[in-house]
């Protein structure tokens, strides 16, 4: 075959390899559960819904004492695999309908939560769409149309409304919504992964005149007959069967206090009384099950039922009644993030900002100051979902510097939550750089040796652009050749074959060490693992790296023994602004034990 022949394929093939990998909303490991709306008001936290999976379309009517402050519409769609594509549509009232496209794992939508094989949690604001009286939700998706893939079924619909009544007294919430995939080792593909567990945390909550405190929870794609957990604080909710197990996701909804509940197929909605275990600040924690009998796994079958394969918490919410009274505002500043903090440049400041009281009374002042001088100031008006996010360009100069942000209100029931300080050094771009050490057996404490020393991928590389110059001084034969040889070395990583010992899947801890030799601090990023070529894990280094500093962390891997090629890659998306990235990835092969 002469090179004429070749030519076209394998510039193809050299084009796709060097195509950077696409990224998405969609997590097949899930997305955490977090809080989108808190605060305090004199009223009412009001819940509505449809429970169990079923066909579309799906409606949803209720009635409002009066229009709400604050409002969240959610449908569970179910997609078969995070392959299939399509979309649902939310119509709320007849009036306004929205439509989200539904990508599977190629999803990008924000107010679509995308995780496993395609399970999908949107979330939408209804604030302005819903009434005083009675009000329609309505749900319908693509299931059924010409061509489409997509299973199409709901899983449920749930209205949250907050809902202002000075006689009910004073309400203080927390709203968090997400999409996490809890899982067994069974359900992940190739190189099998697992998560048994997931934590909401609910900050700022006031305690006086406390009279009840409740939790709402949700489940998506929960089994009947497979055991699951819900603690507050690290107390146990539920009731306890004979076996000593609980089973919060048994597919029929509020029955987990012992109640008959309604059926509710692949999904569970819950209310628990949690007076007694509430504090200031409240851990939700969800477990898919318990590893009882002690043999380092939590069985989904046989005699002893442990767990369940796999369930996906999607809604948490925390309500504490109290007296009626005066709300206080409480303003708390929650996160204080840096862009583009390098010398010479100009960077952005972004605060979070929450409001755990009631509304204030006029606006609220955001200052932020750099070494105790102040560089901006910015005024924003609060609402009763109690989350704000506010920016501002800063030109930092070189050094360590105590970057602050204040949020000023008068009235505020606990300045002490006030103001965060971060401590930032600001030079040249960081310089992420991974290292690999030898995988750990779980349990047994002995190291895999490497195999052999990686072969870096830029040999391949660089072999592909000397055949490349060699196209008007060689025979296309001699071309083609340099070029397939090109191409298996920039490739071996990932074409090394799996020599299983015994078949068996076993875990193993892989020790990494990410170093940053920037001058600047590395901001929060994603570490991404490959085993074989297959993404095997997901870690985000949410505190970062400060300049000259270093994270270690021991990434628990999942498969078989035998020989396996290990790749570990910082900041895969190219978030950051580098100095230099050549050092961002490391491929070792080891063969396991």
């Amino acid at each position: 075959m002469g090179y004429s022949t070749l030519r076209i394929p394998l510039l193809f093939i050299i084009i796709a390899l060097s195509i950077p990998t696409g990224s998405a909303i969609y997590a097949w490991d899930g997305i955490p559960v977090e809080p989108v709306i808190v605060g305090e008001m004199n009223g009412e936290v009001l819940f509505f819904g449809t429970y169990g999976l079923d066909a579309p379309p799906i409606d949803l009517r209720f009635n409002l004492p009066s229009k709400p402050v604050f409002a969240r519409i959610y449908a569970g769609v179910w997609g078969g695999t995070e392959q299939y594509t399509g979309w649902a549509d939310i119509t709320v009232n007849n009036i306004q309908k929205a439509r989200f496209q539904l990508e599977g794992e190629r999803d990008r939508n924000r107010d679509v939560y995308a995780a496993s094989h395609g399970s999908y949690w949107i979330a939408y604001d209804g604030t302005d769409l819903l009434r005083s009286g009675q009000n329609l939700v309505s749900v319908s998706t693509s299931r059924g149309e010409t061509g489409n893939r997509l299973d199409g079924r709901v899983y449920g619909v749930i209205v949250i409304a907050g809902v202002e009544d000075p006689a009910s007294g004073r309400v203080q919430y927390w709203i968090a919504e997400g999409n996490e995939n809890l899982h067994g080792e069974g359900w992940a593909g190739t190189n099998p992964t697992w998560k048994d567990s997931s934590t909401t945390v609910f900050e700022g909550a006031d305690l006086n005149g406390l009279k009840e405190a409740e939790l709402f929870i949700t489940l998506i794609a929960s089994n009947a007959g497979q055991p699951d957990y819900l603690l507050i604080n690290r107390h146990d909710l539920g009731i306890e069967g004979s076996d000593g197990t609980r089973d919060i996701g048994n597919e029929r909804s509020f029955s987990a206090t012992g109640k008959e509940g309604i059926p509710s197929r692949y999904m569970d909605a819950e209310r628990f009384d949690v007076t007694g275990y509430v504090r200031g600040v409240n851990e939700i924690t969800f477990e898919r099950g318990r590893d009882l009998d002690f043999d380092g796994q939590i069985a989904t079958t046989g005699s002893l039922i442990e767990g369940e394969d796999y369930i996906h918490p999607v809604l948490a919410v925390l309500t504490l009644k109290k007296d009626a009274g005066h709300t206080l505002p409480d303003l708390a500043v929650t996160a204080v993030k840096t862009t583009n903090a390098y010398a010479g440049e100009t960077a952005t400041v972004t605060a979070d900002i929450s409001n755990y009281g009631g509304l204030p009374d006029g606006p609220v002042k955001i200052i932020f100051s750099a070494d105790g001088k102040q560089f901006a100031e910015e005024t924003v008006t609060l609402s009763y979902d109690g989350q704000v996010s506010v920016s501002v360009p800063w030109k930092p100069a070189s050094g360590t510097i105590a970057l602050s942000v204040t949020a000023e209100v008068a009235g505020d029931r606990n300045p002490d939550n006030n103001e965060m300080v971060r401590t930032i050094t600001v030079g040249t771009p960081p310089d992420l750089a991974v290292m690999i050490h030898n995988p750990v057996r779980s349990g047994a404490g002995t190291a895999v040796p490497a195999e052999a020393s990686p072969v870096p991928a830029v040999l391949g590389i660089a072999a592909i652009f000397f055949a490349l110059l060699l196209f008007r001084f060689r025979s296309g034969e001699m071309i083609a050749g340099v070029l397939v040889a090109a191409l298996v070395i920039s490739s071996l990583g990932v074409m090394i074959p799996v020599a299983s010992a015994d078949g068996g899947y076993v875990a193993y801890d892989l020790p990494v060490t990410i170093r940053n030799n920037g001058g600047s601090d590395a901001p929060a990023f994603e570490v991404t693992v490959y085993l074989d070529g297959e993404r095997a894990a997901v870690m985000r280094v949410a505190e970062g790296i400060p300049a000259g500093g270093q994270h270690q962390v021991a990434i628990p891997i999942y498969t078989t023994p035998g020989r396996h090629t290990v790749r570990v890659v910082a900041d895969e998306r190219n978030i950051l602004k580098e100095r230099n990235i050549a050092d961002n990835s490391m491929e070792m092969t080891y063969v396991f034990s």
